[in-house]
């Protein structure tokens, strides 16, 4: 049986410079289709480098979660968008957090971002952070968005400030904001946690969580949204390296 023509095809004749035993061409068909998965699982390029600015565009395609609009009875508190995402270069983590439009536009929001610095599934280890992010939109065109890096115990490790969300008039739904991996106490690359809440006011009750279980597992790293070719190309070369192992070894 011939070649099928979307691998025959390839440049340089992969498949017919593939040694004939069967499974020379198994390991190139399950090659093949790693990449192509790995293809179809890729977060869409990023509109560009995250800013925080109060400008949402470069949110579009960055790893995000969606909540469900009515699971908290209060519209000011209830998260229906939970994004992150990194820029080449930059050893910074930054959110999105979007909710539904309030009854009334000025009201504030606190979101604590919970981190699990050493991705072991507990967040009151001494080296792990949170990220309180105060939003106040504001009827004057502008907003005031507090960033707070605390260490587990709510100890305050440093603050930053800044016109970083929606007006009232914008309809006061989005806010962002960056954490340096220093701050953090993270590494490029290292696996960690987190997942984020929502308050009225700092001392209030947690009205939601997204997700609503478990948490957020992510290794970041400041490339360019790339991260998930990773995998398929590891299995490339392991896989190019089983090929001239078993040539040598006497595949005909």
């Amino acid at each position: 049986m011939g070649e099928p023509d979307q691998l025959r095809d390839l440049p340089g004749g992969v498949m017919s410079r593939l040694p004939g035993h069967p499974l020379g061409r198994a390991l190139a068909a399950a090659l093949l289709a790693i990449v192509v998965a790995g293809a179809q699982a890729a977060p869409a390029l990023a509109a560009g480098p995250i800013a925080v600015d109060g400008q949402f565009g470069d949110w579009e395609g960055q790893a995000c979660l969606g909540d469900s609009a009515t699971d908290d009875s209060s519209p000011a508190t209830n998260i229906v968008r939970f994004c992150w995402g990194t820029n080449a270069g930059d050893p910074t983590l930054y959110f999105e957090l979007v909710r539904v439009t309030p009854q009334i536009n000025a009201n504030p929001v606190v979101y604590r971002i919970y981190v699990d610095t050493n991705n072991n599934g507990r967040y009151t280890d001494a080296t792990d952070r949170q990220v309180m992010v105060e939003y106040q939109p504001k009827n004057n065109g502008t907003s005031t968005v507090q960033v707070t890096v605390l260490d587990a115990g709510g100890s305050a490790l440093g603050s930053a400030s800044g016109d970083w969300g929606d007006s009232f008039e914008e309809g006061a739904t989005r806010c962002e904001a960056g954490a340096g991996f220093a701050a953090l106490g993270i590494t490029a690359g290292t696996p960690i946690r987190f997942y984020v809440t929502a308050s009225s006011t700092k001392g209030a009750a947690v009205e939601d969580r997204v997700p609503d279980n478990g948490d957020v597992q992510t290794a970041p790293v400041p490339i360019l949204g790339l991260g998930w070719l990773l995998p398929p190309l590891a299995a490339l070369a392991a896989g190019a390296a089983l090929w001239s192992r078993a040539r040598r070894a006497g595949w005909r």
